[in-house]
């Protein structure tokens, strides 16, 4: 399944700048080229802009009271840097119960942890390398976790079709 034109958005800038900022003009050309606006991915509490500069918001700044069953605009990549920071700071329980809000998302969160991981490797940003890491290496106890709190409704064939 294809990312979000939000975290398409995301990829490409950190892609492009890293987590340091970039001209406002660059930023929102390339927004409308994947079908979103500057001011859509501010909104979702991912990119900071201001005085004619964009920066992506570095997970560690993600609010530790991050509620994703109450937000409406929640981008995989807003919804995957939650779960980093969860796991860093407060483990795999922390992140787990997040996942558990958000299950329909769970394998493009994984899917892009992995590819952010790989970003950084090439790029030297080895701490979030290491952060980006750890979430898709403690991906079955957090999915586990995941599972005690909300338990994956399994579908059962009642009726035979003949």
């Amino acid at each position: 399944e294809a990312p979000d034109a939000d975290t398409l958005f995301c990829q490409k800038w950190f892609d492009k700048v890293g987590w340091s900022d970039g001209p406002f003009g660059e930023a929102n050309t390339l927004a409308q080229a994947l079908g979103t606006s500057v001011g859509h991915v501010v909104d979702s509490s991912v990119l900071k802009s201001a005085g004619g500069r964009a920066q992506l918001v570095h997970w560690t700044d993600y609010p530790k009271d991050y509620d994703p069953a109450g937000d409406k605009n929640r981008p995989c990549w807003e919804a995957m840097h939650n779960m980093v920071r969860a796991l860093v700071q407060d483990g795999e329980a922390a992140a787990g119960a997040m996942l558990a809000q958000m299950q329909e998302a769970s394998a493009a969160i994984r899917d892009l942890a992995y590819t952010m991981y790989t970003q950084c490797e090439r790029r030297g940003f080895t701490d979030d390398a290491r952060a980006y890491n750890a979430l898709v290496t403690s991906w079955p106890a957090i999915k586990a976790e995941a599972t005690k709190i909300a338990p994956v409704e399994k579908k059962v064939q009642t009726t035979f079709d003949l």
